[in-house]
């Protein structure tokens, strides 16, 4: 009989268990999706349809497919387990109940391994957010701490996609003497890039000591960061008529041929004041091509702004105004911390972080509250 009590302790929290993942509201969601997808799936088998309107049915249902299968698998697998756990209460058979505990254990791990797919299904990234992404540098409140700042930060970026196995490429960059950095554009290639790098948007505020000053006092410096996604899909349409095209002599290292040709191109849309100059290929026609590439991303960024103005990425709510108190991070030298505050976690560790190798801590952290987020946004909709 004893045993049979462990049993019982062991199963009896059927609430804990269900509501680790999925909350009643959050459930309650995903059945209005599923009987849509029932509905949907009716009305696609009605003779009087016309091809545009099979269309829309059919992507409506791909749209939510995924979701709403595992959720039929899920219903399956919650009744199941419902079974087991009245066995469990009413069996009078010692035997049957022990192998209903038993297999309770097997269809728990099944119930969390569908509640977290659905939970996927729930907040899947969009299509545009798993390709590459044009970083965006500039130095902010600081003068030349700041652009020594922004430099610093160019190359710890670099060093992270390194890692990842991305390609980091300067597109443009405004140098200063030695390693400082005015503003820089980036183009970041590979898997899930903008997925990854979007949480870096935004102010980075620095606190040290410049070697510039000689009374050792802390100076605060900021800098801006902007990601947009580099969709390779993406059509805008630009006319000649609206642009500017200037060729002048590169700036920085490269030898003589980038100093002494005009190489360097800059293209500007007239109607929306956006301008992109390019540098890093030898060959103008080469910068040019890059510098309409560049171009369609800023635009095509314009527009989805301007479509949805709720957009939270949009660029100006990314970056701030990049004052002193508007940041997402703190990196104060002088107690080797770095601060996330839109987590409220600090790191130690200067080195390790601008080598690249710390950055993740901080992303994977804003990955989670982005998921939290999100559900409970979806809660919070009145369907």
């Amino acid at each position: 009989m004893c045993h049979i009590r462990v049993w019982f302790v062991q199963f009896q929290p059927r609430k804990r268990f269900y509501g680790r993942l999925l909350t009643l509201k959050t459930e309650a969601h995903i059945s209005k999706i599923y009987e849509k997808y029932q509905l949907l799936n009716t009305r696609l088998s009605e003779t009087e349809l016309s091809a545009q309107e099979i269309s829309s049915i059919g992507k409506q249902i791909g749209d939510i497919e995924e979701l709403a299968t595992t959720f039929r698998r899920w219903k399956s697998a919650k009744a199941n387990m419902d079974e087991l756990h009245r066995m469990l209460l009413e069996d009078k058979d010692t035997v049957l109940r022990e192998l209903a505990g038993e297999e309770m254990k097997r269809e728990e791990v099944v119930l969390e391994e569908l509640e977290g797919q659905l939970r996927r299904c729930l907040i899947a990234p969009k299509p545009e957010e798993d390709g590459n992404a044009v970083m965006e540098i500039r130095s902010g409140a600081g003068g030349d701490e700041a652009a020594m700042f922004a430099g610093e930060m160019l190359r710890m970026y670099e060093r992270y996609c390194v890692l990842r196995g991305w390609a980091f490429r300067v597109v443009s960059a405004s140098e200063e003497q030695g390693d400082a950095v005015r503003e820089a554009m980036i183009s970041i290639e590979g898997k899930g890039v903008f997925r990854r790098l979007k949480y870096e948007s935004g102010v980075h505020r620095v606190q040290r000591i410049p070697k510039t000053d000689a009374q050792g006092r802390v100076h605060t410096s900021t800098i801006t960061v902007a990601l947009l996604p580099q969709s390779t899909d993406v059509v805008i349409d630009i006319s000649e008529k609206d642009l500017r095209i200037d060729f002048f002599k590169s700036s920085g290292p490269g030898g003589q041929h980038v100093n002494k040709t005009n190489s360097a191109v800059r293209i500007t849309h007239l109607p929306t004041g956006t301008a992109i100059a390019v540098q890093e290929e030898r060959c103008a026609q080469q910068n040019k091509a890059r510098a309409m590439e560049m171009l369609r991303v800023k635009l095509h960024d314009r527009q989805r702004s301007a479509q949805d103005a709720s957009r939270k990425s949009s660029r100006q709510s990314q970056i701030g105004q990049a004052e002193r108190s508007d940041k997402i991070r703190t990196y104060n030298f002088p107690q080797a911390r770095i601060t996330d505050h839109r987590l409220g976690v600090s790191i130690h560790g200067l080195e390790a972080f601008f080598g690249g190798k710390s950055l993740d801590q901080f992303i994977d952290q804003m990955v989670l509250k982005e998921e939290e987020d999100r559900i409970s946004e979806l809660e919070r909709i009145v369907l």
